[in-house]
């Protein structure tokens, strides 16, 4: 009797014991199960600038000739992405960008003469914006792929809608920065009728994402772009480029 009421016992307490380290192992693996899927918001300050080229040796003169007046300009990107992880150390990376690019003309121009002004305005600096919607085509991979800081390169393409452009002129004979009349939006101007609108651009990127606990992760990422097409289909083709530091906080769902 006392040897039957002894097996029970060390049959339950064995049971306990398998039930329990059963349950630990399903909760671990469930844990090192890395979510799929993770959105993100991204700001990157940006240096923009552009190279031209032409098929015509005697555009070189006004090539050369552009690239002493003209020089690099401080804008941004701002993203709202979206990223899959089909496996853990690799990625496919979308979403919706605006970003700003275009150059600084440091070539003194005259403006005619306008209603508010009386006379011409000598200017020391012109901005060229040009402003865009873009949807990026991404693929990260993890270099290296730790509990708490990923390493990662990217590379794709991003497709460009370019909507408006701006010229913001300077002048130290102005207390601000005006815009000109007949450069505020694409569509209202007969200029843009050689424009390429839709313009796709190369994208590389390395970056690290450094885990904030639970599932929070800060995003640190030097990226370069450069267009695939020319922004005007012209004799002296501007093809516009830019490097920045994308900043972003990621949110795994």
């Amino acid at each position: 009797m006392f040897k039957k009421i002894r097996f029970i016992r060390k049959a339950f307490i064995l049971g306990c014991l398998f039930s329990l380290s059963s349950s630990n192992l399903i909760a671990q693996e469930e844990g090192s199960q890395e979510r799929k899927w993770a959105i993100s918001l991204n700001i990157s300050p940006d240096v923009a600038f552009r190279h031209l080229s032409s098929d015509v040796t005697s555009n070189d003169n006004i090539i050369d000739f552009r690239n002493g007046y003209e020089s690099p300009m401080i804008c941004y990107t701002g993203l709202v992405g979206i990223e899959y992880h089909p496996l853990p150390r690799l990625a496919i990376r979308s979403g919706i960008n605006y970003s700003v690019r275009g150059e600084v003309i440091d070539f003194e121009i005259w403006i005619p003469p306008t209603t508010e002004f009386d006379n011409s305005l000598p200017t020391t600096k012109v901005r060229n914006e040009y402003h865009s919607f873009g949807i990026p085509l991404l693929v990260s991979y993890d270099i290296i792929h730790k509990t708490n800081i990923n390493l990662f390169i990217t590379g794709g393409v991003g497709l460009n809608y370019l909507y408006k452009r701006y010229s913001r002129v300077q002048s130290d004979q102005l207390d601000s920065p005006f815009q000109l009349e007949n450069s505020s939006s694409i569509p209202a101007n007969d200029d843009f009728t050689d424009f390429n609108l839709f313009n796709p651009s190369a994208i590389l990127s390395l970056g690290v994402d450094f885990k904030l606990g639970g599932r929070s992760a800060l995003r640190i990422e030097p990226i370069f772009r450069h267009s695939l097409l020319p922004l005007a289909n012209a004799p002296i083709k501007e093809y516009q480029f830019s490097g920045g530091l994308n900043i972003g906080y990621l949110f795994s769902l």
